[in-house]
């Protein structure tokens, strides 16, 4: 297995769900993973994983169905890696090691997959109000196919 590291910031908003795109090999196992808020008053979060795009909420709401997707009726939770995580108020970091999480990116019915980069999906939903901002990062055991 091919190891696949990756860091960076988002900035989202608090209050609602946001879908952001952790880019990957189209299937392996998430080894680790650790979300830490760096700005904004600490007021908690939590997350989900998906290996579908439109898992996310927001892409739920801004998507049209009967165009975007060939007959599928997408169930989030079918589509989810983990259970919901939450991070309390007095902490600002969620370390997760040795998951071992299987995932396959399934986006492929997607019609517009070709130009997608593969990924899973974070969806991560900060408490409280205005824009704030993580840091994120992820490993990856890619597996390979001959």
């Amino acid at each position: 297995m091919i190891p696949y590291t990756r860091e960076f910031f988002a900035t989202v908003t608090a209050g609602q769900e946001n879908c952001v795109p952790l880019p990957s090999p189209p299937k392996g196992f998430l080894q680790r993973l650790v979300v830490k808020q760096v700005t904004g008053a600490n007021a908690g979060f939590s997350f989900n994983l998906y290996d579908r795009r439109d898992a996310c909420a927001i892409y739920q709401e801004s998507s049209q169905v009967d165009e975007d997707y060939e007959n599928t009726m997408v169930v989030p939770e079918a589509h989810q890696l983990q259970a919901t995580q939450t991070v309390a108020a007095a902490q600002t970091t969620s370390q997760q090691y040795g998951l071992w999480l299987a995932y396959e990116n399934r986006d492929e019915r997607l019609k517009e997959s070709r130009r997608l980069t593969p990924a899973i999906y974070l969806a991560l939903t900060p408490s409280g109000t205005g824009l704030k901002k993580f840091a994120i990062g992820y490993s990856i055991a890619q597996v390979t196919t001959r």
